[in-house]
C-alpha cells in the first residue's frame, strides 16, 4: 500500500511536473489573443462545473472574461455555463464579475432561454434578478424571438414557469410569424405539447390569460388541444392493447381540454373585451 502510494509520487515528480511546467511555457508563447481564448474556455469550464475559487482566480488573476461568445460552444458565454454550474456560480458571474445577461450565443438564446428549457428553480430565480437589477425585462426575446416563459411551456418546465411568472413575465404574450407556431401563445404551446401541469399554471385566476386569443391559423387554446393526434404505438394495432405511455397522452389530452374548456366558459359576461379565465367562488 505505502509502496504503492511512494511510486505514484514519484511518477508525479518525474513526468507530470515536467508536463505542467512545458504546458505553462507554450501557454505563455501563445498570441494575445489566443490565450484570451484559452483563459475564457477554462473560466466556461469552470462555471459549468461550479469550481467558485478556479472562476475566481481567472477571472481576478489573469483576466478572463465572462462575457466572451466561446466560437467553439455555439457562441455561448460563461452565463450560459452557469446554467448547469447551479445557482452559486449564477451569483457569483451577476454579482462579482457583473457579467451581462443579455449577451446570447448563436442561435440568439440568452441564459435565462437556457435555464427555462430545463434549469432548476434557483437558477432561474437568480437569472430573473439578474435581468431586474440591470433593469431588463424577464420577457426579453434575445435574437430567437420566443420570451423564456414561453420556452419554459413549451419545455413543460413547470418550477421556472412558476418562478418566471412571479417575476411578472407576460402571460399573454405571443410568437411572430414563426412556423410551424405563428402567434402563439405560452398557453397555446402548453397546450399543443400536453404540459398539463403548465396550463394549470398558466390559468390562475390572477394572471388574467386570455383564453380567446387565437393563433397564425384562428385557433384558439382549446382547439388546438382538441386537434392533437394522440396515436397508440405502431406495435399496437388497438386502443385497447395501447401501452401505458399512450394512455397517459390521452388522459392528459382529456384533462387540458376538459381545463381550457371550462376556461373558456367561466368569464365574466359584463366585461367587455376578451375572455379572460377567471375562477368563481363557490355558493
Amino acid at each position: 500500500m505505502y509502496r504503492t502510494r511512494l511510486l505514484k509520487v514519484l511518477l508525479f515528480i518525474v513526468y507530470v511536473r515536467p508536463s505542467l511546467a512545458m504546458l505553462e511555457e507554450r501557454f505563455e508563447r501563445l498570441p494575445a489573443g489566443d490565450r484570451q481564448d484559452v483563459l475564457n474556455e477554462k473560466l466556461y469550464c469552470a462555471v459549468r462545473n461550479g469550481k467558485s475559487a478556479q472562476a475566481r482566480k481567472l477571472k481576478e488573476g489573469y483576466g478572463a472574461d465572462p462575457d466572451a461568445q466561446l466560437t467553439m460552444l455555439g457562441g455561448r458565454t460563461a452565463l450560459h455555463a452557469a446554467v448547469s454550474g447551479g445557482a452559486e456560480m449564477v451569483r457569483l458571474l451577476s454579482d462579482e464579475f457583473y457579467a451581462d445577461p443579455l449577451v446570447g450565443d448563436e442561435a440568439g438564446e440568452l441564459p435565462l432561454h437556457l435555464a427555462a428549457q430545463d434549469g432548476d428553480e434557483s437558477v432561474v430565480k437568480e437569472l430573473c434578478e439578474a435581468h431586474v437589477r440591470r433593469g431588463c425585462s424577464v420577457d426579453d426575446t434575445g435574437g430567437c424571438g420566443k420570451t423564456p416563459l414561453y420556452m419554459a411551456s413549451a419545455w413543460g418546465n413547470e418550477p421556472a414557469v412558476r418562478c418566471l411568472l412571479y417575476a411578472g413575465a407576460d402571460s399573454n404574450w405571443s410568437t411572430d410569424d414563426l412556423y410551424p407556431e405563428a402567434y402563439f401563445t405560452p398557453l397555446m404551446v402548453a397546450a399543443y405539447r400536453l404540459c398539463l401541469g403548465v396550463v394549470r399554471l398558466l390559468l390562475e385566476p390572477y394572471l388574467y390569460v386570455d383564453v380567446s386569443a387565437q393563433n397564425g391559423e384562428g385557433r384558439t387554446a382549446l382547439e388546438i388541444a382538441q386537434a392533437v393526434n394522440v396515436e397508440p404505438c405502431r406495435r399496437k394495432r388497438s386502443w385497447s392493447s395501447c401501452c401505458t405511455a399512450c394512455e397517459f397522452r390521452v388522459a392528459r389530452k382529456q384533462a387540458i381540454v376538459d381545463l381550457l374548456d371550462t376556461a373558456t366558459h367561466q368569464y365574466d359576461e359584463r366585461e367587455a373585451g376578451p375572455r379572460l379565465y377567471e375562477l368563481r367562488p363557490a355558493c
